[in-house]
């Protein structure tokens, strides 16, 4: 998988990290602490499935969490979950999208 490709297409995004649904990093582009980001984001999914489950959207495939200096974008794959670390300015949904044609979503 190229999560290089993620880098080069997408300006802001700053890293990219794949991980096994348990948060096991696999696979590490860019500046972003792969461990740290991969085992946050495999913590967040059961809250997120429970207000999905709550608000009747179905199974949560991807989310951002924006602040003011950057954003976390996590979409989840046949084989785990993938990560990206980007300015707050990216725009999630382009980020979301790439990730899930990267992932084979």
């Amino acid at each position: 998988m190229q999560l290089n490709a993620v880098l080069a297409e997408l300006k802001g995004v700053k890293g990219v990290a794949r991980a096994d649904p348990a948060g096991n990093v696999q696979e590490v582009a860019g500046q972003v602490d792969g461990e740290t980001t991969c085992a946050v984001a495999v913590m967040c999914i059961p809250q997120l499935e429970g207000g999905g489950g709550l608000l009747q959207l179905g199974s949560v495939q991807g989310f951002a969490i924006i602040s003011e200096k950057s954003s976390m974008v996590l979409m989840r794959t046949k084989a785990g979950v993938m990560v990206a670390m980007a300015d707050a300015k990216v725009a999630p949904d382009n980020v979301l999208r790439r990730l899930a044609t990267l992932g084979g979503r």
